[in-house]
């Protein structure tokens, strides 16, 4: 038929792959994907009047560290650090999201976000 058609699902897996594999280490943590990264990073949200909780995890996905019943934290936006059974380093996401989480907390407690 034509010229080369042959190859053109194998080209096109083959740039999938590749596309697929480097843009899932794109995501980085300004402090390093370390609980005290997630700290800092928090209280420099905080000071940037942006108040929100990290979910992760690996089977289970939730936000570490933060109370379920209060409805303060429930009222705050969510945003979902890379988590998963299959996700790369999503141990290491988990202990960002939970130190970043306890200076939420905190931040909360103290009467910082209402």
């Amino acid at each position: 038929m034509f010229r080369g058609m042959e190859r053109f699902p194998l080209r096109m897996l083959c740039l999938l792959l590749i596309l697929l594999f480097s843009g899932g280490c794109a995501v980085a943590a300004p402090g390093g994907i370390t609980k005290a990264g997630g700290a800092e990073q928090a209280r420099k949200d905080l000071v940037a009047g942006k108040v929100k909780v990290l979910v992760g995890g690996g089977i289970a996905v939730y936000a570490p560290g933060v109370p379920d019943k209060d409805p303060r934290f429930a009222r705050l936006p969510h945003e979902t650090v890379p988590c998963g059974c299959t996700a790369p380093h999503a141990a290491e996401w988990f202990e960002y999201a939970t130190g970043y989480n306890a200076v939420v907390v905190d931040h909360v407690r103290r009467g910082g976000a209402r």
